[in-house]
């Protein structure tokens, strides 16, 4: 069976949005741990959740709460506090119908002691590391977006009012 292209590209953008939501929507949440037992997580831990069954993931990352939509009728993923690279995240997981990992998406604060442009170059860092891809600039100069593509992943990074966000997920369909 041939797979839709316009279909996998509008739900890669639907996924992409809920992300940036689901970020927004983390301000307001607080709870959650640090990383359990002194992990050291990373890029690389968090796009393992990728395709993983939420029952399998709430074990991960000190449980995380579920975020369902705002009747509380559909579940939609999870959030986790945690740490990536040793500075404290909250990440978001979004999920399918089918309760699977689609996308996921970190959240970051400052530390306070580094400027947004100092945290922006480390995840930049950080983020072709993971990738080993090429970084390609986009957004506007207000609200910059960065890109990175794989054959197996989308990363981005969005820098908006001093808060970075960083998207994974499968590159289905997605055109180069």
């Amino acid at each position: 069976m041939r797979k839709n292209r316009n279909g996998n590209q509008l739900r890669i953008l639907i996924i992409g949005l809920l992300c940036v939501l689901l970020a927004g929507a983390a301000a307001a949440f607080d709870g959650g741990e640090a990383a359990p037992g002194g992990a050291y997580y990373t890029l690389t831990d968090a796009a393992a959740l990728l395709g993983r069954a939420d029952g399998e993931t709430a074990e991960l990352f000190s449980g995380g709460e579920s975020y369902r939509t705002e009747d509380h009728g559909a579940f939609l993923g999870r959030m986790y506090q945690t740490e990536l690279y040793g500075q404290p995240v909250t990440l978001f997981t979004a999920c399918g119908g089918d309760g699977t990992v689609e996308a996921v998406s970190v959240r970051v604060t400052g530390d306070g002691e580094r400027t947004a442009a100092e945290l922006l170059a480390d995840w930049q860092d950080r983020v072709t590391a993971y990738t080993g891809a090429a970084m390609r600039t986009a957004g506007a100069e207000a609200a910059p977006s960065y890109r990175w593509t794989t054959a197996e992943r989308i990363c981005t990074l969005r820098l908006n009012a001093g808060v970075l966000t960083v998207g994974i997920h499968p590159a289905a369909g997605e055109l180069r």
